[in-house]
């Protein structure tokens, strides 16, 4: 009898793990190496599992049940939903399963758009329930899903300490520098590397003598070499004006010497000063404890930085053509970004995501009243974009997803690093002491940041694992980032705005 796929898939990944990984001595054959074992253990996990046929059969039910519940209650023509393009499915990538699932997927993101409409022209409280029951239904289901999928990953890829390949060469970035620095023409690159973690971006750390000949320690950070998405600062010459407001504003972020948007060495890059220090956290490694010095340090960072207000970002926001943000309070600067956000994800290359969907509708309709000004966000103000050295932070680094906004955003994504070390009262009263926006937090408006934040994270997975699927994006973290990531964002946003009390009609429910 033949061997299932899952036993020939079970001894190859072990054969890569255990006898040809040891064997391989380049960073990038050993970055190819552990990109293959991550794939096959996604693959395992799909063929061995019966969460592919458990979701399509959930899915198909919960579509049966909207199609009665929309020829029932819809008054009016159906406005035109804009289907993913699913002509993808036609080639032979996709199991005969996954071809059912994500057909069915999209069926009930069309659904679910259909459903928020008859919600929306609802004219009694009964309808309005019944739809808002049913959609609060998708979410409990997707979350339900996520978790199967989740469990059922068979494979994780290995820890990295370089997860990122060098496609730009030593000799390629020393022959650049001599062409700008003209007066130099004996310049040298040294301790040339790849490191970090980073979806968006590809990041080198290399040493060049200045004009007096002292060693500058440098950073290049480009812009990976397909593009996935164009939200917030990803694009590097929004984020390089952003970082340049930081740094002048004394926020402790690097010093950005110049940008480089000629395709001298690829797609667009900074170049930035390195600042000295080691990293707090890091993705695929255990955090190590953070000392209450450190904690009350970020506490005055972000005071400093939402105590700015957006003025001093005033350029940043013309540059990047966000200025009626200025004319906007924290509630209409929120949803102008829900919908910013939602837009993109409408346009991108993507699979269908009935849980997006709803997330973004959710967003929109919940965002909490609040008529102070917006203020200048870090969007990803995280132990892993810190660099600490003799407790005081020294660095605040990857500013990409920073964004006008409300300061609970930055507050309830720090607030779980916080209370798991120190007191989050102490934290706020020492934000408010050094400067932070005396605006009230209350639990709802922090769950609600939280769920805006992983959904916009989680916003990326589709396009991502569309170019790791046809092959565009191929490193590690792309790949690990769409499979494992983007759907633990997203089962984090949809729990958050369960969490919130608050349903899918917009009324708050009672616990």
């Amino acid at each position: 009898m033949r061997n299932s796929n899952a036993v020939i898939i079970r001894a190859l990944a072990a054969a890569i793990q255990d006898k040809i990984l040891p064997e391989l001595q380049t960073e990038s054959s050993r970055q190819a190496g552990q990109t293959a074992v991550a794939l096959l253990g996604l693959l395992l996990s799909r063929e061995t599992s019966p969460v592919v046929v458990d979701a399509q059969k959930r899915y198909q039910a919960l579509y049966e049940r909207m199609q009665d519940v929309i020829a029932r209650h819809q008054s009016t023509a159906p406005s035109e939903v804009k289907p993913y393009p699913l002509s993808f499915l036609s080639d032979d990538r996709y199991a005969e399963e996954h071809v059912r699932l994500l057909r069915t997927q999209e069926l009930v993101r069309q659904g679910a758009a259909r459903l928020m409409e008859v919600r929306d022209q609802a004219r009694t409280a009964e309808v309005s329930h019944a739809v808002g029951q049913l959609l609060d239904e998708l979410v409990s289901t997707e979350v339900a899903i996520t978790k199967q999928f989740l469990a059922s990953l068979t494979a994780a890829p290995a820890a990295a300490d370089k997860p990122r390949p060098l496609e730009v060469t030593r000799e390629a970035l020393q022959a650049y520098l001599r062409e700008r620095f003209p007066d130099r023409p004996h310049l040298t690159v040294s301790n040339f590397a790849g490191a970090g973690f980073s979806m968006g971006k590809q990041i080198r750390f290399f040493s060049m003598p200045d004009a007096s000949g002292s060693l500058e320690e440098l950073v290049m950070r480009q812009e990976q070499n397909v593009g996935i998405f164009e939200g917030d600062c990803t694009l590097i010459r929004n984020e390089y004006q952003l970082i340049k407001c930081a740094h002048e504003l004394g926020l402790r972020a690097p010093e950005p010497l110049w940008l480089e948007t000629g395709g001298k060495l690829g797609p667009d890059f900074m170049v930035m000063r390195k600042l000295r220090g080691r990293q707090i956290g890091e993705p695929f490694r255990e955090f190590r404890p953070l000392s209450e010095a450190l904690i009350m340090d970020m506490a005055e960072l972000l005071a400093k930085l939402h105590g700015a207000g957006l003025e001093p970002f005033a350029d940043f926001l013309e540059r990047t053509g966000q200025q009626a943000v200025l004319n906007m309070d924290i509630r209409e600067a929120t949803i102008y970004r829900v919908t910013a956000w939602e837009r993109f994800c409408e346009s991108a290359n993507d699979y269908p995501n009935p849980g997006r969907t709803w997330l973004f509708d959710w967003l929109k309709r919940n965002a909490p009243a609040n008529s102070h000004r917006p203020v200048m966000v870090h969007g990803d103000f995280g132990i892993h974009n810190l660099l600490e050295e003799d407790d005081r932070i020294t660095a605040c680094l990857d500013w990409e997803w920073g964004h006008p906004g409300g300061p609970s955003e930055d507050l309830a994504y720090i607030r779980p690093h916080v209370d798991k070390y120190s007191s989050w009262e102490r934290f706020t009263k020492h934000y408010l002491a050094h400067g932070g926006p005396a605006i009230e937090v209350d639990e709802h408006a922090m769950r609600y940041n939280a769920c805006l934040s992983n959904a916009i994270f989680s916003a990326l997975g589709g396009p991502l694992a569309w170019h790791a699927g046809n092959g565009g994006r191929s490193d590690m973290t792309s790949v690990y980032a769409a499979n494992c990531y983007a759907f633990q964002f997203q089962q984090m946003a949809m729990e958050s705005a369960l969490k919130s009390g608050v349903s899918s009609t917009g009324s708050r429910e009672q616990s």
